[in-house]
This record gives structure tokens, sequence and C-alpha cells, in this order.
């Protein structure tokens, strides 16, 4: 069943799917898997904060979806730093890409990106006054559209040779029945977005909440996702020429780190 399979690809739930099960990584359920994920982190962040308070709470997000992910995508990242950023030929990038250890430019980036994802769910703690159940439905919608805009940007990308991950996904192209499916959970997708941006800002900004404004910011969210992993694709087309697994997992994280920040700003 493709959910299954993507469920075991994506966090540490155990199911019956296996790697040699792979097939195409149930490419059609990724936006579900996004979904619960960014549920389920929302969730628990709310949770914390209603137990602990700020600092404990953040921290412990930041954990919970480290190990609901089994750190897939920090592991994407800091290989796809390493490669991209470590060395001047594609051939010894190549190498790095495959090398299962991290290096100074991996690590140094990876620390960085947890910094910043601190910051931003620190700040999300500014607006007190609002539903919390909108906090779980934004952070479900950039789960969705990370992981639909992951696979939709990355099956116009060549496939880096010895990829599993890439050719085993990307072994056969969307057909029209895909596109439409996937566009249509993205825009279900903003259409939540919309919804939690109304209500966040409308409590506390009642005079510059509109029609214009919540155009605006979902529109500011799913170009600055598509934006991050489409130059993170370009990026690594450039230097490696191709894509491969790491580099849609550093996709991945990369994008809903900028979907967060873009879901914290004040209008």
């Amino acid at each position: 069943m493709g959910f299954l399979r993507a469920l075991s690809f994506f966090t540490v739930i155990p199911t019956k799917s296996n790697k040699e099960d792979f097939h195409d990584g149930g490419r059609n359920f990724w936006w579900t898997v996004g979904l619960l994920i960014g549920i389920a982190d929302g969730a628990f962040f709310v949770s914390m904060y209603k137990l602990f308070g700020t600092f404990v709470s953040v921290s412990l997000t930041l954990l919970f979806d480290g190990l609901l992910t089994q750190f897939l995508h920090y592991d994407g990242l800091g290989d796809a730093a390493d490669a991209l950023l470590g060395s001047k030929t594609k051939e010894n990038r190549l190498k790095i890409l495959k090398d299962p250890n991290i290096g100074v430019f991996g690590l140094c980036i990876v620390i960085m990106l947890v910094f910043v994802r601190f910051a931003i769910l620190r700040q999300y703690l500014v607006f007190k006054s609002v539903n919390y159940i909108e906090f779980i439905l934004l952070f479900g919608s950039i789960g969705l559209l990370a992981r639909s805009l992951v696979y939709i940007i990355g099956s116009r990308n060549h496939v880096i040779e010895g990829s599993f991950l890439g050719q085993s996904v990307f072994k056969t192209k969307m057909n029209i029945v895909e596109i439409i499916g996937q566009l249509v959970v993205c825009c279900f997708a903003l259409f939540a977005a919309g919804y939690v941006f109304y209500n966040c800002f409308g409590y506390q900004y009642p005079n510059r909440v509109d029609s214009l404004s919540i155009f605006l910011y979902v529109g500011s969210l799913i170009l600055t996702m598509g934006l991050v992993i489409f130059g993170t694709y370009k990026f690594a087309s450039k230097r490696l020429g191709g894509i491969n697994g790491d580099i849609m997992g550093a996709a991945i994280l990369l994008s809903e780190t900028a979907g967060l920040l873009v879901g914290v700003a004040k209008w």
C-alpha cells in the first residue's frame, strides 16, 4: 500500500512495508504523511507549551520532530551541504555525497538551521491569544506543501545515477491524474493556511486583515517554499548534475523552515 510505504519512509512508525518493497516510495501519499507529521509536531508543541513553558516546549518539539522523522531530513541536509559546498570538482562532490560521515560544512549548516528553527518556534509563542488549533493546522499545511512541492518540482529534474530514492520515485513521470491530485491538495493546504492567517492575525490586527492580505500571505507561503525547493534543486543540478534523496531531504527541511518563517511574519 502506497500510504504505508510513504509512512515507513518518512517516519519512525513501523509498518509492514520495507526497503525491498519501496517501489515509488508511495509518492502519491507524501502529502498525506507530511500533513500528519505537521499536525503531530503542532499538537506536541502546543501540549508541551501548556505543561512546561517556552524554552522547554520549543526544544522538545525540535527533538520530537527529529525522532519522529528519524532525523532523515537533517541527515540529508548535512550530506548535501558537504557535497555542494565542500569541494571544487564534480567528481569529489559526488564522492562526498556518498560518504556517510558528516563534515564541517554539513555540521555547521545543520546547527545553524536548528538555531533558526528554534528562534522561529519561539516567536510563535508571542501570539498567546491565538487558538492553538490554528497553529496545528498551519504546521500541517506546511508539512503537506513541503512534501508535495518537493515531489512536483523534483519530477522535472535529472536524478543522479545510483540514487536509490531518486530513481525509485521518479522512474516514471507524473501522469495527469497525479498532477491534478497534487495541485488539489496544495490548494487545500493554502486554503487552510489562509484560514489560519485570518484568525491568527485577525485577533490581534483586525484592521489589517482583508482579502488582499490573505492572498498575499498564502501567495508568499507557496512562492517562498517553492523557490527554496527550486533553488536547492537548481544549485544541486549545477554542482552535482542532478538530485538524489539527500538533496530532496535538504529541500524539505529548508522549505519547511521558510514556510514557518512566513507563517510567523507580522503583516
